[in-house]
C-alpha cells in the first residue's frame, strides 16, 4: 500500500483472422502507467489527556504554559514532500452544560506548532473544561489527499 510512481506495460493484442489480404494478427501499444502520490494526513499524540492546574500552584490570570503536551507531531509519513509542510493546531471547546469555558479562561487553550499548550486563567475561576484538538498541513486535498488528524480531547480542571 501507498506506494506511487510509474511503469511502463507492452500490450500486444492478438486474434486469429489471418493476414491475407494485407490483415495483421496482432498489434503491440506501449502504455505508461503513472500513479501520483497524495498528501497523507497528519498525525500527533497527546502526552496527556488531562491538565489539571492547583490553586495554590498557579495564580489566576497567570498564563500556563504545558510544554511538551503534544508530541510524535508528523506532517505526514510517505512523502519527502511532506517534511517541509507547516502543520498547525487547531483547539476548540466541547460544550458542556455544567461549566463554561469561556468563564474560566482569559485566554483559551492553544497549541503551538512545537505541541506546547497554553491558556490563561481567569481570576477567582475554577472549573472543568473540555477540548478537541485536531492537526492541521498545508498539504492540500488534491486526488484524495488528507489534510487533518484524527480528532483528540484533553480536559483541564
Amino acid at each position: 500500500p501507498y506506494q506511487y510512481g510509474s511503469a511502463s506495460i507492452l500490450l500486444t493484442l492478438s486474434d486469429d483472422g489471418g493476414t491475407a489480404v494485407g490483415g495483421r494478427n496482432s498489434i503491440t501499444h506501449n502504455l505508461t502507467l503513472i500513479v501520483l502520490p497524495v498528501n497523507q494526513p497528519p498525525t500527533f499524540e497527546l502526552n496527556t489527556s488531562l491538565v489539571e492546574v492547583l490553586e495554590s500552584g498557579v495564580p489566576n490570570g497567570t498564563r500556563v504554559e504545558v510544554p511538551l503536551f503534544a508530541g510524535n507531531i508528523s506532517a505526514g509519513w510517505i512523502l519527502d514532500s511532506e517534511k517541509t509542510q507547516q502543520v498547525t493546531f487547531a483547539v476548540e471547546v466541547v460544550v458542556n452544560q455544567s461549566s463554561n469555558a469561556s468563564d474560566l479562561f482569559t485566554k483559551l487553550p492553544s497549541v503551538t506548532a512545537n505541541g506546547s499548550l497554553s491558556f490563561t486563567l481567569t481570576q477567582f475561576a475554577y472549573g472543568d473544561a473540555s477540548f478537541t484538538i485536531i492537526l492541521r498541513d498545508d498539504g492540500g486535498e488534491g486526488g484524495g489527499g488528507v489534510s487533518v488528524s484524527t480528532t483528540a480531547t484533553f480536559n483541564i480542571s
